[in-house]
């Protein structure tokens, strides 16, 4: 406990002689065996140094330090007994209330030490002092003086009041010790308030200017030079406004501090207190060995006239000017977004993680370099923004972050791939091989997705029952923070994807290619820009104080898997990648179902993190320097992510090819090439092929004339879920569609012909099963060789 200022009752070697602590009398100083520590357990040595006049000690092994009070304490002692009664006297204020004042230590008491410190000086001290430009009649004229405290020899150097009074003495170690030394400076008496060094000075002074110096020896030198210059006695850290007062005189200040970095700042922050003056920043110039006026002096060996030249370059301190505004412009500061980001080449996702005996926000920060950090802990080092709240359940699994962090996860990226196809396969049956990989890298690089300037939607369009909300649901447990959603609210999805990076899996989205209310209006505008990085949907919220509203901006952009039945926009279609599902005769793929608790896919995503934590910087190096000879403009921006990634996993096996790069680009190539006329519309005629496929394998037909009701009565019979529309038409409009799509194809050349059939005429088509299945096979569907 701090006490009052108060002489001791008795002294401190009777103190411990009542307290019956052994010590030896070294006459200035008691020496003990440490009170505090084991330090001097072995052998006779002790170490524990304590003044015999004011009881303040250090431990020279464990470097303890404090007073009789802390002994006192230590001792379970009261140490307000260790005190003479404080001396006070009654002043009696103006309202008639009675108050007492204690009485501070005489000025007698300080400058009976400060004299007998002063004699106490060193020849090899006041050399010292002399080397550092501090001459013998400075030393004698400010009494400056030598004492051992703490076992070490110091400086003392008086402070007076502006009347000349002794208030308080500065002891500092030579800066040979200062490294060795725990406390630099002491005071006495102890907790002594900083105050103004040179102060008397000033009232003494004629001249219309003064300088504040760093410290005490920049301030005497600068004295020794004529002029009127002051120091605080705490360093450039410390100026009272209170002491403004005392330049009242001065016309103009000179802040003369070190040339270092606080020595600058300081000297702005100081010269900020004086509003109504003129004030000046004198700049120590950058010579080796020299940051404050005593290096100036003596290692640069600069005179009082070199000094003056540096007054007249002084800059006027202004307020507004950058120069003094102590501005350091870094960076722009960032967005950090929680769950999934990359800055610097480092990977930073967000987890929420079950952490036992934590109040705090479950979620912490994951990065690359296998640290774990808050949300708070990310701000405050990185300098990040943090606006958004995610809030999702822990996909990564806890065991899988302790493998990673221990740095055990070494996995072959290529060979998970070539499992995953696998796995897909066992779910949703494709038409095409190619598909299974396609989708793949595609889930995949749903943990790298914010790398990239866009990241392509996947279409998959289908009639009902050919498997597309299987392939969403797997989708979804696969993908990064994967959301399967149907009829969800506009303001819901997009605060998934801006709080969460959620990677989105939308059903029956035939819904908004004619939007008629608002909800699904927002929400094609949302798709229509969320591929991309960039556009932010901005929105209004309560302040939640009364006082108006908030504007607030959202971030649609993430990964994207959308299905129908019917065909989406035309916007929509050039910002994926399109697929049309077929219904599937295995029934295995067909009956097998996927829970979320497969430990397969915990054991996936698991490898995903992995991959994303250390792949990344691979991955961006990839997409920004990989090239393309065939695939442009938009084309270019689907797939190059995907192409990525391939490239990305083929480099795990350097003696190999890039396998999988060639074959999704091979097939994308394909796919460019075939949909190149492909629209909204096109949809439409690729059920129409698929479902006349399916009636020519039913009826076991390679070549076979339909006529028109039998084409409509299958497609409104079989099909209805996609072509009920034709119901709505007579007759002679539904067959000019059939026929316009037929031609369209290739299917047909010629208008319909017209046979007679059980004695009636009827209109129809010869269909080629082998042409229809090359047509399919164009749009990337394909069925195997007809039999």
């Amino acid at each position: 406990m701090q006490q009052d200022y108060n002489k001791l009752n008795k002294q401190p070697s009777e103190f411990l002689d009542e307290w019956k602590i052994e010590y030896d009398d070294k006459g200035k100083e008691l020496l003990l065996t440490c009170l505090f520590s084991d330090c001097d357990s072995e052998g006779n040595t002790k170490h524990l140094y304590m003044d015999a006049d004011t009881g303040q000690f250090w431990c020279h092994k464990c470097h303890k330090k404090g007073n009789l009070v802390t002994v006192a304490e230590h001792l379970g002692l009261n140490p307000s007994e260790l005190f003479e009664k404080p001396q006070t006297k009654t002043v009696k204020l103006k309202s008639g209330r009675k108050v007492e004042l204690k009485e501070e230590p005489k000025s007698e008491e300080l400058l009976q030490k400060v004299t007998i410190y002063h004699g106490n000086l060193s020849t090899e001290k006041r050399e010292y002092l002399n080397k550092r430009g501090i001459t013998n009649d400075t030393i004698e004229s400010r009494l400056i003086g030598e004492e051992e405290i703490y076992g070490v020899k110091r400086i003392t150097l008086p402070v007076l009041d502006k009347n000349g009074n002794v208030i308080s003495i500065k002891a500092r170690v030579v800066p040979e010790l200062e490294e060795t030394t725990d406390a630099k400076y002491v005071y006495f008496p102890t907790g002594a308030k900083a105050s103004l060094y040179g102060i008397d000075l000033l009232e003494k002074s004629t001249v219309d200017f003064a300088i504040i110096s760093e410290g005490e020896f920049d301030s005497l030198i600068l004295t020794q030079w004529g002029f009127t210059s002051v120091s605080s006695t705490g360093g450039a850290g410390t100026f009272s406004t209170e002491w403004v007062s005392y330049f009242d005189k001065f016309q103009k200040i000179y802040f003369c501090y070190d040339n270092d970095k606080a020595g600058k700042e300081g000297a702005v922050e100081h010269a900020k207190k004086f509003r109504n003056k003129k004030v000046f920043i004198v700049d120590i110039p950058q010579i080796e060995g020299v940051k404050d006026v005593t290096e100036f002096a003596t290692v640069a060996g600069k005179t009082k006239e070199d000094f003056e030249l540096l007054l007249k370059n002084a800059k006027e301190y202004n307020p507004y000017s950058p120069e003094f505004l102590n501005l350091e412009f870094g960076e722009p500061i960032k967005e950090f977004i929680p769950s999934q980001f990359f800055d610097n080449d480092t990977a930073f996702f967000t987890i929420p993680l079950n952490i036992k005996n934590n109040e705090e926000s479950p979620f912490r920060v994951i990065t690359s370099n296998k640290e774990l950090y808050t949300l708070e802990e990310i701000k405050d080092k990185f300098n990040y923004k943090i606006v958004r709240n995610p809030d999702f359940m822990q996909r990564w699994s806890s065991d899988g972050v302790r493998t990673y962090l221990s740095g055990k996860n070494a996995t072959n990226y290529g060979v998970v791939l070539q499992e995953l196809v696998s796995f897909l396969k066992q779910y949703v049956d494709l038409s095409n091989e190619n598909w299974y990989l396609v989708i793949a890298l595609w889930l995949w690089g749903t943990y790298f997705y914010r790398i990239f300037n866009s990241y392509p939607y996947f279409n998959v369009n289908g009639l009902m029952g050919c498997g597309k909300s299987k392939l969403l649901e797997v989708g979804s447990f696969l993908a990064f923070n994967g959301e399967f959603l149907v009829t969800s609210t506009p303001a819901f999805v997009i605060d998934c994807i801006n709080d969460n990076c959620s990677t989105l899996f939308l059903d029956e989205v035939e819904n908004l290619k004619n939007a008629a209310n608002p909800d699904t209006q927002t929400m094609v505008q949302m798709l229509n820009s969320g591929y991309k990085k960039g556009p932010k949907k901005g929105k209004k919220d309560p302040s939640g104080k009364g006082k108006g509203w908030n504007s607030i901006k959202l971030d649609p952009y993430s990964p994207k898997m959308i299905a129908g039945i019917k065909n989406i926009s035309d916007t929509l279609i050039s910002r994926s990648i399109n697929m049309t599902m077929v219904l599937s005769n295995n029934n295995d793929i067909k009956n097998k179902e996927l829970t979320e608790t497969d430990t397969r896919l915990g054991s996936f995503r698991d490898t995903f993190y992995y991959s994303a934590m250390e792949l990344h910087a691979d991955i961006k190096d990839i997409y920004n320097q990989l090239t393309e000879t065939e695939v442009f403009g938009r084309n270019w921006e689907v797939w190059r992510p995907l192409f990525c990634i391939a490239l990305a996993m083929d480099s795990q096996n350097l003696e190999s090819a890039p396998i999988n790069y060639n074959k999704v680009r091979t097939f994308a190539l394909e796919i460019i090439r075939n949909q190149s006329g492909i629209n909204a519309e096109n949809q439409s005629t690729i059920q129409m092929l698929v479902a006349f496929r399916e009636m020519m394998v039913r009826d076991q037909r390679l070549n076979n004339f339909y006529t028109m009701s039998q084409l409509k009565a299958f497609l409104l019979d079989n099909h209805a879920d996609y072509f009920d529309w034709l119901g709505e038409f007579k007759e002679s409009g539904i067959s000019r569609y059939i026929g316009d799509e037929l031609r369209k194809t290739g299917i047909v050349t010629e208008a319909a012909k017209a046979v007679k059939i059980d004695g009636k005429t009827q209109r129809g088509f010869i269909l080629d099963r082998s042409l229809i299945e090359r047509r399919l096979k164009a749009y990337g569907i394909e069925f195997g060789v007809t039999a």
